[in-house]
């Protein structure tokens, strides 16, 4: 919800707190990178359920297209084994970007108050965006 100079601005005052030394230029670029690669968990999970992948398939796309660890591939495809949890790929690969788009027309300070209160479905913040 904080564009790069706010987080950034954030990040060092918070680290200033707490004693820490970040590099802030570089942990943005992490972030940027690794939201650029979430929709591979998507993939996977139309790869597993949709297309009817073998698992091994499906964890070697992971590792491959989304530069995960053995260890990050498992948990993935544990969550994806999980009915209820095998969604959530979904939301965290586009509703950042969702969310970021509404806030700008409704307004950060306002929008996150109506998040914490109001049961928003993600066709009522699409509409509202556009």
């Amino acid at each position: 919800m904080l564009g790069d100079f706010e987080l950034s601005a954030e990040l060092r005052r918070i680290g200033h707190l707490i004693g820490l030394r970040i590099d802030v230029e570089r942990d943005l670029e992490v972030g940027r990178g690794r939201r650029l690669l979430a929709p591979a968990a998507s993939n996977a999970a139309l790869l597993l359920h949709q297309d009817g992948l073998p698992e091994s398939e499906v964890s070697g796309y992971l590792a491959e297209m989304g530069l995960l660890t053995e260890r990050e591939v498992d948990r993935v495809m544990e969550r994806l084994s999980d009915p209820l949890l095998r969604v959530e790929p979904f939301s965290r690969a586009y509703a950042p970007q969702l969310v970021s788009d509404w806030l700008q027309v409704t307004g950060q300070t306002s929008g996150v108050a109506r998040l914490l209160r109001e049961q928003l479905t993600p066709a009522l913040v699409r509409e509202e965006a556009a």
